[in-house]
C-alpha cells in the first residue's frame, strides 16, 4: 500500500505530536516532515515527493494562510488544509482565498479529518459548512450592490458568475453550493445566451463593463 506523506508544519510540538499520533493510527498516513515555521516549512517541502501539507494559521515569521499562497505562488502542486483554533467567517474566508484546499478546527475529529484528507487529495476541497454558508453570504451580499446587479439574472446565477469572477472552476464552484458540475455547466449557457456571447471569457469582459452593470 502507497503511503500518503503528509507535512505537518505547527510551532506547538505537543500539538504537532497529538496530530502525528492520530493520523500514524491509520498505517497509510506518514507524516515525513515537520516543521515549527512557514519558513523553514517552505525549504523543506522543495526537496520532499509530499502529497498533503497540514498548518497550523498562527505561527511565527509566516502564517499558515501566508504559507498556502507562497505555496500557490512558487507553483507547488501540493494541497493544503489548515488546521485552527479559530472558527469564525474571517479566517475562513482568508484561507479559502489563499489557496487553502481544507480548514479544520483543532477540536474535530478524527474521522472528520480522515474525510477532509481524502476528500481533498481526490481533488476535492473540505471546508465544511461554516465556510460554504460565509461564502454563500459573501456573494449574496455582492448581489445587493449596485456593480453587481446583471439585469436577466438569477439569484443562483451571480452566485456563479462571482464564483467565476474570482477564478473558480466549475468542480469548486459545485462544491461550494452543492451542486453538480453539470447544472454549473447549464447556468454558464445560460447566462453565455443571454448576454450573447459564446465563451466565460466574454461573458466575464462583457460583466466588467459599467455600461452592462446597470
Amino acid at each position: 500500500m502507497k503511503k500518503i506523506r503528509i507535512g505537518l508544519i505547527d510551532d506547538h510540538n505537543i500539538v504537532r505530536e497529538g496530530f502525528k499520533s492520530l493520523l500514524h493510527s491509520d498505517p497509510q498516513f506518514d507524516v515525513c516532515l515537520e516543521a515549527v515555521t512557514g519558513e523553514h516549512a517552505l525549504e523543506l517541502i522543495t526537496g520532499n515527493n509530499l502529497d498533503l501539507i497540514i498548518t497550523d494559521i498562527t505561527m511565527p515569521e509566516m502564517s499558515g494562510i501566508d504559507l498556502c499562497k507562497k505555496v500557490k505562488e512558487n507553483g507547488i502542486k501540493i494541497p493544503v488544509i489548515i488546521l485552527s483554533m479559530h472558527n469564525n467567517k474571517e479566517y475562513l474566508l482568508k484561507a479559502y482565498n489563499a489557496g487553502a484546499s481544507g480548514y479544520l478546527v483543532k477540536d474535530c475529529d478524527k474521522s472528520e479529518l480522515f474525510f477532509a484528507i481524502h476528500k481533498v487529495l481526490n481533488g476535492g476541497t473540505y471546508f465544511g459548512e461554516a465556510i460554504t454558508l460565509a461564502m454563500l453570504e459573501k456573494y449574496a451580499y455582492e448581489d445587493q450592490q449596485p456593480t453587481l446587479v446583471y439585469n436577466g439574472f438569477t439569484k443562483r446565477e451571480k452566485q456563479i458568475v462571482n464564483l467565476l469572477k474570482a477564478g473558480e472552476t466549475t468542480k469548486s464552484i459545485a462544491n461550494t453550493l452543492f451542486i453538480s458540475p453539470r447544472t454549473v455547466d447549464k447556468h454558464r449557457a445560460n447566462m453565455m445566451e443571454k448576454v450573447g456571447v459564446h465563451n466565460v471569457i466574454d461573458l466575464l469582459n462583457y460583466l466588467a463593463s459599467p455600461l452592462n452593470n446597470q
